[in-house]
């Protein structure tokens, strides 16, 4: 009788700890997702702070030292960087949740997708913005400045040339050159891009500033055409929709062309853009140009 008593209170001992083990699995496994994609969240911000502060101090240098002046940077982006902004326009972000204003300096953004839609989350959490001394498009209240100060002191910053690898951690060496001369650039590509309505593609979104005027393009893929949503040169802008065809927009000696493709032979749509321009006059065209090298992925 004893005996039989024990076994029960050992296999009601036993159904209770059990019992308490699910419950406490499954109240503290969602705690610990929930940490665990916090924890990413901050390491990769942290590492993208630490990036775009390497980037601004050696913009900095390259400015201050003046024309032919060159710096090597040396960085880790962190998985999940699909932006790295640095133009005249990028000065401050408004954003779905926040509104960093604009404060007179262009910023180096580097912008996150935590998500994995291929896209920017939009969220202030999900983008690094630091100052630079560059003056930027606005005055430090807000102001925009005039069209004749951007011609004459607004720098192009070839942030297209940064290479963006989203799914990996990428180890960077770029080299940042000053350069004040005339310019004479025949067919320049800017960006090529698969833009197909499928989920591994994003919609397309080139946002920068070429020689003091700020270029944007937009585009996707709707199932049957392939739309440019916004094709903008400075005050020039237009919107097409079609399988393919050829945009071009000119401001100030400068033509930009946009060429979307249609899909065939099982490859996607795509879209590329070239620019061309004649600044020969003086004052010469300021530019900081570019030459990044992705070193290690990891």
């Amino acid at each position: 009788m004893v005996r039989n008593v024990k076994g029960q209170l050992s296999i009601e001992f036993m159904i209770v700890f059990v019992g308490v083990l699910t419950i406490t699995g499954a109240v503290t496994y969602p705690l610990y997702n929930q940490a665990s994609d916090a924890a990413r969240k901050i390491n990769r911000l942290a590492e993208a702070r630490d990036a775009a502060t390497s980037i601004a101090n050696a913009l900095n240098m390259v400015y201050a030292a003046g024309p032919g002046s060159k710096q090597n940077v040396e960085y880790w982006l962190p998985k999940g960087v699909v932006g790295l902004d640095i133009h005249v326009d990028g000065d401050g972000e408004r954003m779905s949740d926040e509104t960093v204003s604009p404060n007179g300096k262009v910023d180096v953004q580097v912008k996150l997708d935590y998500d994995e839609d291929g896209a920017w989350d939009n969220t202030r959490d999900s983008v690094v913005i630091v100052d630079t001394i560059y003056p930027s498009a606005w005055y430090d209240n807000g102001d925009n400045r005039e069209n004749a100060w951007l011609s004459t002191y607004g720098f192009t910053i070839q942030d297209w040339e940064i290479q963006m690898d989203p799914s990996y951690r990428t180890f960077h060496s770029t080299t940042f050159e000053h350069s004040f001369e005339p310019l004479n650039i025949s067919d320049e590509l800017l960006a090529v891009e698969n833009i197909d309505d499928d989920e591994e593609y994003a919609p397309f979104d080139l946002e920068t500033t070429l020689f003091g005027y700020s270029l944007d393009v937009e585009a996707d893929n709707v199932g049957t055409t392939n739309d440019v949503t916004l094709f903008k040169l400075e005050d020039n802008q237009t919107t097409a929709s079609g399988q393919s065809y050829i945009l071009n927009r000119y401001w100030a000696n400068i033509r930009v062309e946009v060429t979307v493709t249609e899909a065939q032979d099982n490859e996607p749509s795509s879209i590329e853009v070239r620019y061309w321009a004649s600044l020969i006059n003086y004052p010469y065209p300021r530019q900081v140009i570019v030459s990044d090298n992705i070193m290690e992925r990891a």
